[in-house]
C-alpha cells in the first residue's frame, strides 16, 4: 500500500485546500493529513489562524478525502518523528509551502535512513492564494492570547 502524507494549516478550509487534498489522495492508497498547531502557524506566518487547530482538523475529516488526520504540537523535531512513525512513502507539498521547511524535513528523513519520495503540487487556481481569498495575509495582526 502506498502511503501519502501532507501537512499544513488549512485555515478556513476552501476549494483550493480541497483540490490539493484530492490531488494528494490520487498519489497513493492511503492519505494522512497533518494539521499544524496554532503556535506553529504564529511562528511561521506571524499571525494566528482564524480557526483553532481542532476546528481545522475536524473540517478536513468531514471532507472524507483523507484516511487519517493527525494534529501535531509546536515541536518540529517531535512532529517529524510522528510523521516518520506513520511510514509514508510519499510526502506531498503545496505550491506555497516554504522550501526551508522542505529541506529540514528531507534532511531529517535522510539522517534517519527513511526513504521517501517528495512531490510539490501546482496551484489550484493560478495566482489565487488563500490570503487573497480571505484577506488574512496581514503579518501585523495582533498575537492572539490563549
Amino acid at each position: 500500500m502506498k502511503r501519502v502524507c501532507c501537512w499544513g494549516t488549512y485555515d478556513l478550509l476552501h476549494q483550493g485546500h480541497v483540490e490539493f487534498l484530492k490531488e494528494a489522495k490520487k498519489q497513493g492508497d492511503y492519505l494522512m493529513v497533518v494539521v499544524i498547531s496554532d503556535e506553529t502557524v504564529w511562528n511561521n506566518k506571524g499571525r494566528y489562524p482564524k480557526e483553532k487547530q481542532e476546528e481545522r482538523a475536524r473540517k478536513i475529516e468531514k471532507t472524507k478525502i483523507s484516511d487519517k488526520v493527525i494534529r501535531v504540537g509546536e515541536n518540529f523535531e517531535r512532529n517529524l518523528k510522528i510523521i516518520a512513525g506513520l511510514k509514508p512513502n510519499l510526502f506531498v507539498f503545496g505550491h506555497d509551502q516554504k522550501s526551508e521547511v522542505d529541506k529540514k524535513l528531507r534532511r531529517f528523513f535522510e539522517q534517519k535512513g527513511i526513504k521517501m519520495r517528495y512531490l510539490r503540487l501546482k496551484e489550484f487556481e493560478q495566482g489565487v492564494h488563500t490570503s487573497d481569498i480571505i484577506g488574512c495575509g496581514n503579518k501585523k495582526m495582533a498575537k492572539r492570547s490563549g
